[in-house]
């Protein structure tokens, strides 16, 4: 009698969970978003987001809907942060261009200065009267204009040239601030 072997039962493996690439690219994108990139990986970060978003949702075992919904989340947070990063740039801005007007004067007024300088020495040291005195000489090419439209003004012999927004502080040096003394303890 023959007798057959007992039926080997095959046992499937377990089908592998599909994986979810662009639950991990939203999240990517979405971390960079509101830190370096803006807009420009917030608005792909929504794209992969709402993709890998739907695609977990059909999946059977909703492999990657946490972290599509992280990237969906940072990448409209990145959204929300433009009003913040705008109202933080503006004031840098609006310092560095009164800065810059700051600057603009004082070569202004140093070029005045230079010019009333050669003015006197070929003038046996008289000050000239004007701005326009030192164009007639050919020691300016044209007569400076302030950023601010002030006016300014030579002074005399031994007078710093002003201006009548900035003045003449820009003139001086900056203050040096002082060492500060060591104490030595005994």
């Amino acid at each position: 009698m023959e007798t057959n072997p007992p039926a080997i039962a095959s046992v499937a493996a377990p089908a592998a969970p599909e994986k979810n690439p662009a639950a991990v690219w939203s999240l990517v994108l979405g971390i960079l978003s509101p830190f370096c990139c803006g807009i420009v990986t917030g608005i792909p970060a929504i794209i992969t987001g709402h993709i890998a978003f739907n695609k977990s949702g059909r999946l059977l075992s909703k492999q990657g809907r946490g972290i599509a919904l992280a990237g969906l989340i940072l990448g409209y947070l990145s959204f929300a942060m433009i009003p913040v990063q705008v109202a933080l740039l503006v004031p840098a801005l609006s310092k560095a261009r009164q800065k810059a007007v700051e600057v603009a004067c004082f070569a202004n007024l140093q070029m005045i200065t230079a010019s009333k300088q050669a003015y006197a020495a070929t003038h046996n040291g008289e000050a000239p009267a004007s701005i326009d005195d030192l164009v007639k000489a050919g020691l300016l090419p044209q007569a400076p204009v302030c950023p601010r439209h002030g006016i300014y003004t030579v002074g005399g012999k031994d007078e710093d040239p002003t201006c009548s927004v900035h003045g003449n502080a820009l003139m001086k040096p900056a203050r040096q601030p002082q060492p500060r003394e060591q104490k030595i303890e005994k």
